[in-house]
């Protein structure tokens, strides 16, 4: 069984796909879900509370990577989608967080925080600490996650066949997931992590389909639907007319850049 400080002690067996009273997570209906799983105001509306939680890199549990800035594209365009989805039948509310927040906040009241939003993460386990224990908390329960060589939270994404996604060779993989929250009952996160922050900016655009109705050509996993994961390569942009530090001249060493503007920028692959 799992030992996870945040989660607590894992069954041997749980679903991770699946909510309080039996639903199921798919990425086609991610805004009927946080309908449907949020409390009521004094009004009798469904205050639906949304939280982007952003990897710092700090939390001990993670390589020492910074948090990079590149997590945060796409999250306002995220978030006017799930605004014009959500407006109207519930009263939507937004916060941002770092990761070391929510694990403060999970240290210090568990499954009694009176917030207890649904969670968007942005980051793998490298740099995400919330990212890091939900795939440990689920490793080997259906979660297309291996940890990786070099540090158990650096994870490679595992596609069909047991194709694995490494940062040598995928740098641009990225994988989109929808996740039960173990320790708020009724709540989910949904996790964009790349193995570069590449990735992590594709899944990302990958959600905003989802969420403003064009998911439907994706589906869910290509070959397990019932899995509300897809794994996807993004293209990064090139920078012909700009002046470029080279990426192991910056601190840290990066090779931070937005997606390429062109209309293959992102592969769904799995």
């Amino acid at each position: 069984m799992a030992d996870n400080s945040l989660f607590g002690r894992r069954r041997a067996t749980v679903d991770p796909f699946e909510l309080a009273g039996g639903s199921r997570l798919s990425l086609l209906t991610i805004c009927q879900e946080m309908l449907h799983h949020s409390a009521k105001d004094s009004e009798g509306m469904r205050e639906v509370k949304v939280a982007f939680v952003f990897g710092s890199g700090r939390a001990r549990t993670c390589t020492g990577q910074a948090g990079m800035v590149g997590d945060a594209l796409g999250v306002p365009e995220l978030t006017a989608a799930l605004l014009a989805q959500l407006s109207g039948s519930s009263v939507p509310k937004f916060t941002s967080y770092l990761d070391i927040d929510i694990a403060e906040q999970l240290e210090l009241h568990g499954p009694d925080w009176q917030e207890r939003p649904h969670l968007i993460l942005l980051g793998g386990g490298d740099v995400n600490c919330i990212t890091g224990r939900l795939f440990e908390y689920y490793m080997d329960q259906g979660v297309p996650v291996r940890p990786g060589p070099e540090h158990p939270h650096q994870a490679e994404f595992i596609g069909a066949q047991g194709r694995k996604y490494t940062t040598a060779v995928n740098p641009g993989a990225g994988l989109l997931i929808a996740l039960a929250n173990p320790f708020w009952r009724g709540r989910f996160a949904v996790i964009c992590a790349g193995i570069n922050a590449i990735g992590t900016v594709a899944a990302s655009w990958l959600l905003n389909e989802y969420v403003s109705g064009r998911g439907g050509k994706y589906g869910d996993n290509a070959h397990t639907s019932s899995t509300p994961a897809k794994i996807v390569l993004g293209t990064p942009a090139r920078y012909p007319k700009v002046d470029l530090h080279h990426p192991d001249d910056t601190v840290p060493k990066n090779d931070l850049r937005n997606l390429s503007t062109a209309d293959s920028s992102v592969q769904v692959v799995e």
